[in-house]
């Protein structure tokens, strides 16, 4: 699970995915707004992506360890974003998807 402080709030995804900007690299998408606050994150899985619950839930456990892992300890950016899977992240390993989201990162930095 992220870090409370984190976390990005239900009431903000709407808001984000219409506003906010757009990085996508392969098969993940990440939409964001620059923040005054720390790094705040929020991560969409559709039934698109996966028909089961099952592999929904392993693809947000995924980048949740990468984000937790890498990016948070290390990115510098004051953004709050939400991260949405498209078809084909389900097909990734945890390295394929871990390369994806750094460059996502690499791009806003």
């Amino acid at each position: 699970m992220l870090p409370k402080e984190n976390r990005l709030e239900r009431e903000k995804f709407a808001d984000i995915l219409k506003t906010g900007r757009r990085v996508r690299q392969d098969s993940l998408t990440l939409v964001y707004k620059q923040s005054q606050k720390t790094l705040k994150i929020g991560i969409v899985v559709g039934k698109k992506v996966a028909k089961k619950a099952v592999d929904r839930n392993k693809i947000k456990r995924r980048i949740r360890n990468i984000l937790i892992q890498a990016v948070i300890p290390s990115t510098k950016a004051q953004i709050e974003g939400v991260i949405m899977a498209y078809p084909g992240t389900n097909e990734k390993d945890f390295k394929g998807v871990k390369k994806d989201i750094l460059e996502i990162f690499s791009k806003i930095n």
